[in-house]
């Protein structure tokens, strides 16, 4: 069964968070995401999740001093250490708060100065100490490899880099977000690919490639992958982490109406 999740932050870029969870349960979805849920309070968020009847299934850990960066991110940057742990205790309030299961752990850039740490080193010392703390919680952990042409310079660009950082670390909280936009633009053989990490993945996104608008636009074949997904019996969420080509709401009919259930509102909450 495929379990769509709308990001938040992409599909109504502009809205306010409430009207964006809104829209997101008029169309169907019971899952949702964010990359940034930290500019508004818990509070809000815990309420309008309930008004609308929605899952918050993943957040990304906030940039911190690393937000005025090309690529954003704390966990690979040697130095801020007690930034990182400042930042990632914050995500995991909300976390737990909000019953999200799945915290995005972001790395940051490669750096080009020299530290008395290199980057990998810092990255797995501070991923270890995230997943201790995120046990204690049952939350798992992700980490995600991504493509040069959105985000050039990232620490985290290969997935062989993401395969062997998690073995390096060696701990069941941490796995891998397999994006399928970033991993056809990376490297191709996406089902492949999916089947040789399946035991390492925690949660997939998806996004049409090039333009990284609606999966049925592009090159991408999100049939044969959800094809291929339910065959490996994934049971994890699928983030739609993509700029709408038009509106949401036109995309979302276009290709994804045969996996959501889409509601009729009446007042405050919806009828279901």
């Amino acid at each position: 069964m495929v379990k769509l999740a709308a990001n938040i932050s992409w599909l109504w870029t502009g809205s306010s968070t409430e009207l964006g969870l809104r829209s997101a349960r008029a169309k169907g979805f019971k899952f949702v995401e964010s990359l940034a849920p930290y500019t508004e309070p818990a509070e809000s968020w815990g309420r309008w999740l309930e008004d609308f009847q929605l899952k918050l299934v993943l957040i990304n850990t906030p940039s911190g001093s690393s937000s005025d960066l090309p690529v954003r991110g704390l966990a690979a940057f040697p130095g801020r250490e007690d930034e990182f742990k400042t930042v990632f205790e914050h995500a995991l309030d909300y976390s737990n708060r909000l019953g999200a299961p799945i915290i995005h752990v972001t790395a940051g850039p490669t750096l080009k100065t020299e530290f008395g740490i290199s980057q990998q080193s810092c990255y797995e010392k501070n991923l270890y100490w995230a997943c201790g703390l995120a046990e204690s919680n049952n939350t798992t952990l992700t980490i995600e490899p991504l493509s040069p042409r959105d985000s050039p310079g990232a620490f985290m660009a290969d997935l062989g880099h993401a395969v062997r950082t998690i073995e390096a670390v060696n701990h069941p909280c941490l796995k891998l977000q397999f994006d399928l936009y970033h991993q056809q633009i990376l490297h191709g053989d996406i089902v492949q690919n999916l089947r040789r990490t399946f035991s390492l993945i925690g949660h997939i996104q998806v996004a049409g490639v090039p333009n990284r608008d609606e999966p049925c636009n592009g090159e991408l074949n999100f049939e044969r992958v959800v094809t291929e997904l339910e065959s490996l019996r994934y049971e994890g969420f699928i983030g739609c982490e993509y700029r709408p080509e038009t509106s949401a709401e036109e995309g979302l009919d276009r290709w994804a109406s045969k996996y959501l259930q889409p509601t009729v509102e009446t007042g405050t909450n919806a009828e279901y």
